[in-house]
């Protein structure tokens, strides 16, 4: 825990760093559904999106000295790519697509009581020679 001095009094900054498979599409993630006694058509997740939830909480609860953030917070992701995407365009994806999907699955683990405090946010995309996964690290520090 880092602490930085304010003024008069001492404010404690906490930074918690997780390992997280790549989050889904935007388009993967909700579903529409039709009610056809309504005939309303309403958003949920998909089952993949719920799966994903799933091995986000598992993560985020194996940090024992976890601490739900209240305040705002920064949130940094690293994206880490296989080397071979570079040479197969058709299977880049944009950054921004899983931000959505990966903000509202942390939101879903109590990482923080709700995504609006998030105050800053960046990127970063890397590549890697390896037979792993693609996966990101997030980091998020927050009082």
């Amino acid at each position: 825990m880092d602490s930085i001095i304010t003024g008069d009094f001492k404010k404690m900054m906490w930074t918690e760093t997780y390992r997280l498979p790549m989050p889904l599409s935007v388009n993967d993630y909700y579903e529409p559904r039709y009610n056809s006694k309504t005939r309303h058509c309403y958003i949920q997740k998909s089952y993949k999106a719920k799966k994903y939830c799933g091995l986000v909480c598992v993560e985020v609860y194996r940090n024992i000295k976890r601490k739900q953030f209240q305040h705002e917070v920064a949130v940094k992701i690293e994206w880490h790519f296989k080397q071979s995407l570079l040479t197969q365009p058709q299977k880049w994806r944009d950054c921004d697509n899983g931000v959505k999907c990966l903000l509202d699955a942390l939101t879903e683990a109590k990482v923080w009581v709700d995504d609006r405090i998030v105050y800053r946010f960046s990127g970063i995309e890397r590549f890697f020679d390896s037979e792993t996964e693609n996966y990101c690290v997030v980091r998020i520090t927050g009082e």
